[in-house]
């Protein structure tokens, strides 16, 4: 099912980013907030997290939030847990403009996300 390429490219790139060994991120219009911290042992913070908002087929808007553990020590744990989100971001974004079912979108997004880490690493 790899209608979503371009999208699912994109939002792993930007999940792969350089970010900071430790910070916290308001999400205010959510009421939601992120933290992060590598901690003393690990070189890199290979967990991933996001949240976003969308609309559905019927205009109706949604946020989803999701977190990827990055499998720390693992050689390719960050790469994993980006395209984890990424493909899960892209397909629920897809699925949504096909369906009124946030169950039917889900299900899909992680069935997807699942199988394009096993099939990509």
């Amino acid at each position: 099912m790899d209608r979503t390429p371009t999208t699912r490219q994109q939002l792993g790139d930007w999940f792969m980013r350089q970010t900071p060994t430790s910070g916290v991120r308001r999400v205010t219009s959510l009421g939601a907030a992120i933290g992060s911290d590598r901690g003393l042992i690990r070189e890199e913070n290979q967990d991933r997290v996001a949240v976003a908002r969308g609309r559905d087929k019927a205009g109706r808007n949604f946020a989803i939030a999701a977190v990827a553990d990055g499998i720390g020590g693992m050689s390719a744990g960050g790469a994993c847990a980006s395209d984890a989100l990424a493909a899960l971001f892209a397909t629920t974004f897809w699925n949504a403009q096909q369906s009124e079912n946030p169950e039917i979108w889900l299900q899909a997004a992680f069935v997807e996300a699942n199988q394009f880490v096993h099939a990509k690493h």
